[in-house]
């Protein structure tokens, strides 16, 4: 437990105040249109980090050089903007003076279940699948032509494991197995949960009973559900957090610095889930809302245009490398021909394996592909657990809350 919470606080710090440097960056020499908390330090820093390292891959392995260059940047840009840091400590001492107490004690006793959970054997089949591997290619070696014809799951560029590049520890090994922690997905989700047990008291406190509803019903089934994964570098757990962040930050932000880390945020889950492509809506809601407020389409439309090219370009290139597709796998988008590519069959199997087996696992593919929606979503609903079904059930009910909102015209909400 001691070498897991040392790399957490490692892992913390180091992202945190990359973000805060890069926020100063942002916001000099022009007034804050936004107060930045530490939650916004954090994903603004682990939104930095996750695009530098994906193009920075296609180049050079991503090891401790790549490391200790940031932190030397991050070191020298902290001593330059001295003053804003200094600020910044005041105002966590502050806060920690004059707010109520009890979310910070709740607050360690989530660090200490979190931790507790962290410190366990890794039991997920996919981390000693593919995840171990994936990292230990891109720490060694620069992106590699071809790599997906040795494994199909490869050809997966996630981008959520460029950055797991940087933050793993290995702690030596014994008979049995290396001692490996990989601290990302446990901080991204105690960043989470922090700031959501924070949005709890503070709706209670300005007697808000549908925000204090909300952030609840997200909080506690966070906490029942992701603590037995967040020891793996599983794409899942922090893609669900970065979702969770990016419609809790959707609701809450204002500015033009908003829309900088929503955009951030969204393309970075993007590349590391390619299910969550419908958050870009939130993006361009956001933008039409600047554009409303602004009147001027370069203000609102030039910062996610850009972000995007920045985001996406190195996305494809790692695609195209990996597999010989911009997109894996999903042999429709065939743009090229590399000596490389893997066989288009093969991509058809690989990209039918992951549907049914998100449908019914362990049965041929085939047999999946053949049941309709009432033969295969009742064997799939009754093997989730009884809190998944419960929240799926719940989640169709919020349905009618949609026309609520919408008849009461309440669009955000909505």
């Amino acid at each position: 437990m001691i070498a897991t919470l040392f790399s957490w606080v490692f892992t913390f710090l180091f992202i945190a105040v990359t973000g805060f440097v890069l926020h100063t960056l942002l916001q000099k020499n022009k007034p804050a249109d936004s107060v930045a908390s530490i939650d916004q330090f954090y994903f603004l820093g682990f939104a930095f980090l996750t695009i530098t390292s994906s193009w920075i891959s296609i180049f050079a392995p991503i090891n401790y050089i790549f490391l200790i260059t940031i932190a030397i940047i991050c070191t020298l840009a902290v001593v330059v903007f001295k003053r804003s840091f200094v600020d910044e400590i005041k105002k966590i001492k502050l806060h920690w003076k004059t707010e109520n107490r009890l979310p910070f004690y709740i607050i360690g006793i989530i660090i200490i279940v979190l931790v507790y959970s962290a410190s366990a054997f890794i039991t997920l089949n996919d981390t000693g699948l593919y995840h171990t591997q994936n990292i230990l290619w891109i720490q060694k070696f620069k992106v590699i032509p071809g790599l997906g014809n040795l494994h199909g799951r490869f050809a997966f560029n996630s981008h959520f494991f460029p950055i797991s590049a940087i933050f793993s520890f290995n702690f030596g090994s014994t008979e049995l197995h290396d001692i490996l922690i990989y601290p990302l997905n446990g901080v991204s989700l105690l960043v989470l949960l922090s700031k959501l047990v924070f949005n709890v008291f503070s709706s209670i406190k300005s007697k808000n009973t549908l925000q204090t509803f909300f952030y609840s019903f997200i909080l506690f089934p966070c906490l029942a559900l992701y603590p037995s994964w967040i020891n793996s570098p599983s794409p899942d757990i922090i893609c669900a957090v970065l979702t969770i962040y990016a419609l809790i930050y959707f609701i809450e932000g204002r500015g033009s610095f908003s829309l900088i880390l929503l955009t951030s945020v969204v393309l970075v889950s993007i590349t590391i889930k390619l299910s969550v492509i419908f958050l870009a809506l939130l993006v361009l809601y956001k933008a039409i809302q600047n554009f409303k407020s602004t009147k001027s389409w370069e203000h609102a439309f030039l910062i996610p245009t850009l972000l995007t090219i920045l985001v996406l370009t190195p996305f494809f290139v790692r695609n195209y490398y990996l597999s010989g597709y911009l997109v894996y796998p999903m042999p429709s988008v065939d743009v090229f021909n590399p000596d490389w590519k893997i066989p288009a069959e093969q991509a058809i199997a690989e990209k039918n394996h992951v549907s049914t087996w998100a449908k019914v696992p362990l049965v041929k593919d085939e047999k999946v592909m053949a049941m309709p929606y009432s033969e295969w979503m009742p064997i799939w609903f009754n093997k989730k657990p009884v809190p998944v079904r419960g929240i799926l059930l719940l989640n169709a009910l919020s349905i009618i809350w949609l026309f609520i909102f919408i008849l009461k015209k309440q669009k955000l909400l909505a």
